[in-house]
């Protein structure tokens, strides 16, 4: 990741493939799905930016809504994943080496 993509949906994705299971557990796989629906609204011309992706994911949510029929306890379950994905991620940017997760996920 270059620090010109570094803020890039795409990158968010490839760094929670790549760190997303040591940071996260299981729940990674389960964000990762959250993130792709969610993501799969946006329209070509709208911003490919996790920021954007923050300022809009209620109007995102409603969308996935409408258009796979998702039910409201589900919708928020999809939505709480996609927001804590992305304030982690950014927080993650701001210090990458010295960055954990706020929430610990417990090995089996």
């Amino acid at each position: 990741m270059n620090q010109v993509d570094d803020m890039s949906i795409a990158a968010l994705q490839a760094w929670l493939d790549q760190r997303g299971p040591t940071y996260f557990g299981e729940l990674a796989r389960l964000y990762a799905t959250a993130i792709q629906r969610v993501v799969a609204q946006r329209l070509s011309e709208e911003p490919d930016s996790v920021q954007w992706l923050l300022e809009n994911l209620d109007a995102l949510g409603h969308r996935l809504a409408k258009n796979e029929n998702l039910k409201k306890n589900s919708l928020s379950t999809y939505l709480s994943r996609v927001r804590s994905t992305c304030v982690n991620y950014l927080d993650w940017q701001k210090n990458p080496m010295g960055w954990s997760p706020k929430t610990k996920v417990k090995r089996a």
